[in-house]
Parts: C-alpha cells; sequence; structure tokens
C-alpha cells in the first residue's frame, strides 16, 4: 500500500489541476501530533525521546518537533 501512495497522490494532483502534488516529507508533528503518528500517547514519546528510541528532532526549536516522514521511516 505504502508503494502505491505516490502514485495516488500523484493522480489526485492532476485530477484537481494542480501541477505538482504537495511534499508531505516537509509536514512535521510536535510530541501529540508524533503520538497520534504512531499510535501511542505523548508520554510514550516522551520517554522514547529520553532513551534514544526516537529520530533526532529538528534544531532551532525549544520544542520537540519531527519531520513527519522521519517517524515512519522503518528503524535501520
Amino acid at each position: 500500500m505504502k508503494r502505491r501512495l505516490p502514485a495516488v497522490r500523484h493522480a489526485l494532483a492532476e485530477a484537481l489541476g494542480v501541477s505538482e502534488p504537495v511534499d508531505t516529507s516537509l509536514e512535521t508533528v510536535d510530541v501529540r501530533g508524533a503520538a497520534a503518528v504512531l499510535h501511542t500517547t505523548p508520554r510514550v514519546i516522551y520517554v522514547r525521546h529520553q532513551r534514544g528510541q526516537m529520530p533526532k528532532p529538528l534544531p532551532g526549536s525549544r520544542r520537540l518537533i519531527w519531520r513527519k516522514a522521519d517517524l515512519l521511516r522503518p528503524e535501520r
């Protein structure tokens, strides 16, 4: 299903008359958003972050903010 998603986005963009699909890799989420993406609670996100089990947050902010694409990327 994940492989078909870019093709579906492209088809929707063409149907709507948009020249280029929106780049979803630039979408960002905070702790609450990360919890929603990962189907867990904000507390678990804080614990995982403290243990180093989360991707590095974006620099330049006091808040914990991640790219949604980084959260969805499989671990190596």
